[in-house]
């Protein structure tokens, strides 16, 4: 996962916050179960331009940028993201794309090992820019 949040939501547990330092420990062996953005930093853009050599994919190919184990999802969420010539790899996994244009709470759904974003409805949502050359290896949606 790649994030621009404020902090990281425990389900019932407690926050992470990137900002605030006292913060348990504990929290840190927990899967978080939402991202949240409490405001929106314009300038906190998501790139992406990785073709640094991965390890070999499942058909023998030599593999580049941005890499999940097989099976896995790739998540980027936060304010823009952009895909600016980089590469994906999420062989039998999942990529996702997505962010938030004002405050609010991005959902992280857990399917077994599979992650996915649950967005809200009322909340307006960032540009995902797609720049050439990008490769969505696994994609599923």
């Amino acid at each position: 996962m790649v994030s621009t949040a404020n902090a990281l939501q425990f389900g019932n547990i407690g926050f992470f916050s990137a900002t605030d330092k006292n913060i348990p420990s504990a929290l840190l062996t927990i899967n978080p179960s939402a991202f949240l953005f409490n405001q929106i930093n314009q300038k906190a853009v998501i790139q992406n331009s990785s073709v640094a050599p991965a390890r070999t994919d499942s058909v023998g190919l030599n593999a580049v940028g941005l890499q999940v184990p097989d099976g896995k999802s790739l998540l980027l969420v936060g304010g823009n993201v952009s895909m600016d010539g980089g590469v994906l790899n999420a062989y039998g996994g999942q990529v996702e794309l997505g962010g938030l244009a004002e405050p609010g709470t991005v959902a992280l759904g857990v399917n077994g090992d599979n992650l996915s974003l649950r967005f809200p409805e009322n909340v307006a949502r960032t540009d995902v820019s797609l720049i050439p050359l990008l490769s969505l290896s696994g994609y599923s949606k």
